[in-house]
């Protein structure tokens, strides 16, 4: 029997061999695991693996996750800038004329266009004729930024409403004008808007009419909208973070209905004055409200069944601002680090409510005003005082309030929940 270390020692020169044979452990991967690895890639990354090796070069231009972003807002020379817009416009285009050639499949494309310069700003049209090639091998995951010209807007070529593979759609447009055309998606899944200014006063209903499969939509930095209605059945998440809602002569809507959807997500968002907001949804299960802004005279109305948690945290409520919660199915509510001005009125009503935290919350004092100029006419919400909380819920097990604000004592509590077991008030001076 061979000894141990004699064993080790033919283990390590065999292992040797091995390495020396394959090279690296990359190479000898199935082309199927290495267009995996590589989807994790950069643009940049990939571009530098392809210099490698033939196999490597043929792999990263064959893989169906493909990733473009020339930046042409670097550098002063107006020769070097030529040459790489060249460079780049011939290399994109070689390698998707190639895929559509041999009709390979293809997942992604991810193109950004970083350019302000109006002698090289035309990637509008270059990266639509891109896009173009990308539908007719079958793309599934879209990933677009292109600087868009205020004046001009923006539209998708047609050929992307009309691509059934198309599953995934993330379009930046360095705050340009985007529309949507009446084709619609009828397939798409998730749509993702980032730095995109709306115009559209019913965009939000051409999405519950033209987007019947869609699952996920978010809205990152997202300016212009009037008017936000949704009616879609299939949406389940919706998160808005960024956004600004301008101030509205008649009033602002808010309203999202649905069969299907369960959470909704707002965050650094801004309401102006006017706005309403109806959430009237059966499957909703989270709302998150965080960092946002709401103006005056704001009503917000949940009424959703299934809603069990919900959030509100860092966020400024300005004058005659109301929140209104009917949700029988609510197990636990948090209101934390928030700001509420003059009039304000909480309505909390729920049979299935376990605990309610309300912690380190500031209240500008009636007697004192407040920085906000004060409301031009005067809302009444029910009898007493202008500023209360009313609570409802008859399984209410825990109840946290605390605050260090010297004005917490004017916002009365009114409570009815027999079972209550942990009531804790913190604030130095209060009265029922």
């Amino acid at each position: 029997m061979e000894s141990p270390l004699k064993f080790m020692a033919m283990s390590s020169d065999q292992d040797t061999d091995i390495l020396a044979c394959t090279h690296d452990r990359l190479s000898g991967l199935p082309d199927q695991v290495m267009y995996h690895i590589f989807s994790f890639l950069g643009a940049n990354d990939t571009a530098r693996l392809g210099l490698v090796s033939k196999r490597f070069k043929k792999v990263c231009s064959s893989s169906p996750y493909l990733n473009f972003v020339a930046d042409f807002d670097s550098g002063s020379d107006q020769s070097c800038l030529r040459t790489r817009y060249t460079d780049f416009c011939s290399y994109v285009d070689k390698v998707l004329r190639s895929r559509e050639k041999t009709g390979e499949g293809l997942v992604r494309l991810l193109v950004h266009w970083f350019c302000k310069q109006r002698k090289f700003d035309i990637g509008g049209t270059v990266v639509n004729s891109w896009v173009t090639i990308a539908t007719k091998c079958g793309v599934e995951e879209l990933d677009m930024l292109v600087h868009v010209d205020p004046l001009r807007g923006y539209s998708l070529p047609d050929c992307v409403y009309k691509c059934e593979s198309l599953r995934a759609l993330k379009l930046n447009l360095q705050m340009g004008r985007f529309s949507f055309q009446i084709l619609g998606f009828d397939w798409l899944k998730d749509l993702w808007l980032d730095s995109v200014t709306i115009g559209d006063k019913y965009f939000g209903q051409r999405i519950s009419d033209w987007c019947k499969c869609l699952k996920r939509l978010t809205l990152e930095n997202v300016d212009g909208i009037n008017d936000f209605t949704l009616t879609n059945s299939s949406l389940e998440e919706l998160e808005i973070s960024g956004c600004r809602f301008p101030s509205s002569f008649s009033g602002g809507k808010f309203s999202i209905s649905g069969s299907s959807f369960k959470v909704l997500t707002i965050s650094r968002c801004q309401f102006k004055a006017l706005w309403h907001v109806n959430l009237n949804c059966l499957s909703l299960e989270n709302l998150t409200v965080q960092d946002s802004e709401f103006g005056r005279v704001f009503v917000c109305k949940i009424d959703c069944e299934s809603l069990e948690t919900l959030e509100v945290c860092g966020s400024n409520f300005l004058e005659a601002c109301q929140l209104l919660v009917d949700c029988p199915s609510l197990i636990y509510a948090m209101i934390s680090s928030c700001r509420f001005a003059n009039v304000c009125f909480l309505n909390i009503k729920s049979f299935s409510l376990q605990g309610f935290t309300l912690s380190e919350c500031k209240f500008s004092s009636l007697e004192i005003g407040s920085q906000y100029s004060k409301p031009k006419k005067e809302i009444k919400v029910g009898t007493g005082p202008c500023r209360r909380i009313i609570m409802k819920a008859e399984n209410l097990e825990t109840l946290n309030v605390s605050s260090s604000d010297a004005y917490s004592y004017e916002f009365p509590l009114s409570i009815s929940a027999p079972k209550t077991q942990g009531f804790m008030v913190d604030w130095r001076s209060y009265r029922f």
